[in-house]
């Protein structure tokens, strides 16, 4: 068991500990700047926030001329909710489960400018995929504007059926936002292949960046219509480096994201994949005879990465979460949003068999 401020991670999908390569460059960064005027260090490597967005770019399948680089899947998402010219009676296509940032930007932009949210129902736990995609298709009108959708579900690591959603939204000429904070580098996709009109992610979860450190995508017949979020460079209108407002943020944290890349591609994401599978589905085995446990998917067949909640009955799932951080130096995630109550568990390439069996063992000791 880990001693002192230690923990074993069960929490990547909120924030994972940033690979070595990655933390290494950091602590490189940081002390050159400390040693140096902050923003000559900065302007004078440039180059590495170019190639961090081709490297993006190109796992992705889009232009680099595509990626903006922001602070998290939020702004990003937010930069394109109050980059688009909503017009008043306008729709915006939402799921109950989105991202609550995500729906707080919707219900100000209804406040602002007399626009609609419409909100998407489904249980996540029991609802199919079909029945999924007609509960998206049916809420498109002659006034919806944009559909957001949520790639893969923070709640329980559910991967919504996006494709096709996003193919008849498309048809219906209403444009599709994509939030892939829990996909990106989780999943191995493509844009080219999903055709999202607009995509945000981060680069602290599932591919173990810097923390607070995220992008945007903007399909390249989007871009010139628009609106930047912190105001426009009218030197660059219609670039995509209008929406990369970096300013002073974590300048070592910045210059670091490109090393995360080194021996990343789709097969090495495919493998990590598997793996992932393979131990949540271990601790699937280990825990769904537990008294007072639901497994918060339909069955085995929709864990599609390394994420898995378990539903409880009753009571309160910070009493274990406390009791798995303070007894076994276990971080898991507390879920309460709506009518889910429960437990996440989310498993990084760092967490062993060793782990979850260990794991196994503290839930039926504290349940």
């Amino acid at each position: 068991m880990p001693e002192g401020d230690q923990f074993i991670n069960f929490d990547i999908a909120a924030a994972g500990i940033p690979a070595k390569s990655v933390a290494d460059k950091q602590a490189y960064w940081s002390e050159k700047i400390q040693r140096s005027a902050p923003y000559e260090v900065w302007n004078a490597n440039q180059e590495l926030i170019r190639k961090t967005r081709a490297q993006t770019a190109r796992l992705l399948e889009v232009g680099e001329d595509e990626i903006a680089i922001c602070r998290n899947a939020t702004e990003g998402l937010d930069t394109i909710l109050r980059g688009i010219d909503f017009e008043e009676g306008d729709e915006i296509i939402y799921g109950r489960y989105d991202y609550p940032f995500l729906q707080n930007t919707i219900l100000q932009l209804e406040k602002r400018f007399k626009i609609k949210g419409v909100p998407v129902k489904y249980d996540i736990a029991k609802a199919s995929d079909e029945e999924i995609v007609d509960a998206y298709l049916s809420a498109i009108t002659k006034n919806s504007r944009l559909l957001c959708l949520t790639h893969m579900l923070n709640w329980n690591g559910r991967t919504l059926p996006v494709g096709k959603i996003i193919q008849k939204a498309k048809d219906k000429n209403v444009e599709v936002m994509l939030d892939g904070a829990q996909s990106f580098s989780h999943l191995a996709f493509s844009l080219k292949d999903l055709t999202p009109d607009y995509f945000a992610a981060c680069y602290h979860k599932w591919f173990r960046g810097p923390l607070g450190s995220g992008f945007l995508y903007v399909s390249e017949n989007k871009i010139k219509d628009l609106w930047p979020l912190h105001g426009e460079n009218e030197n660059l209108s219609g670039n995509i480096e209008n929406f990369q407002q970096l300013s002073t943020m974590d300048f070592p944290g910045f210059l670091s994201i490109y090393k995360g890349f080194e021996h990343l591609d789709k097969q090495v994401i495919s493998m990590r994949l598997a793996k992932r599978k393979e131990l949540v589905n271990l601790l699937i085995d280990g825990l769904k005879n537990f008294s007072g446990l639901q497994l918060m998917l339909p069955s085995y067949d929709f864990v599609s990465g390394g994420i898995v909640s378990f539903s409880l009955d009753s009571g309160n799932p910070a009493r274990i979460s406390k009791e798995l951080k303070d007894q076994y130096r276990m971080l898991v995630k507390v879920i309460r949003f709506r009518d889910l109550n429960g437990l996440r568990f989310s498993i990084s390439e760092e967490i062993s068999e060793k782990d979850v069996m260990d794991l196994i063992h503290a839930m039926k000791k504290i349940l």
